[in-house]
């Protein structure tokens, strides 16, 4: 999945990931209220994140029935300064608006927050816990996604008619 030419670059982005695939399994099997993973992994990007994430929803290789994976973008550079905050990242890079994300894995009977934050350099502070654990703003980030406004949620402007007359 991340090829790249320097052979030493490569299986350390592979450990990398595979950490981190570790850490989710891991949270989704033995995760209980108040469990944090809160580390410091090197060798990878924001974009292989992404790339990852995006495989593991077409791949379903998550030792789970059918998870769900979904995420929320972060648009607005207070917000992101929130996630930073709540996570304790401090020496933090502002990525592209494409690049800040916060992730959320649903199984039948468990789901958690994940959520990647570059650091200065070539360090990305994750922050995996409990969805139930996450403070309100990440909820409400979390109930964008999962249920999205259908028509019927939109309020229609009527229009009165250019002659004057009405309906």
């Amino acid at each position: 999945m991340f090829r790249s030419t320097d052979p030493i670059h490569d299986n350390a982005r592979e450990r990398a990931i595979e950490f981190v695939r570790s850490q989710i399994i891991n949270m989704i099997e033995n995760g209980d209220e108040g469990d944090v993973v809160d580390a410091i992994v090197q060798e990878i990007s924001l974009s292989d994140i992404y790339t990852y994430m995006t495989y593991l929803k077409t791949d379903q290789s998550l030792p789970f029935k059918l998870p769900l994976i979904r995420y929320a973008n972060i648009t607005d550079e207070n917000q992101y300064a929130m996630v930073c905050d709540y996570v304790s990242a401090y020496r933090t890079e502002l990525p592209p608006r494409d690049m800040r994300r916060v992730y959320f894995i649903e199984t039948a009977d468990f789901a958690i927050t994940f959520i990647p934050i570059q650091l200065d350099g070539e360090e990305i502070n994750i922050h995996i816990e409990p969805l139930d654990c996450s403070p309100d703003f990440i909820l409400e980030m979390w109930d964008k996604v999962s249920n999205p406004k259908s028509l019927d949620d939109i309020e229609w402007v009527k229009f009165d008619n250019i002659d004057g007359e009405g309906d």
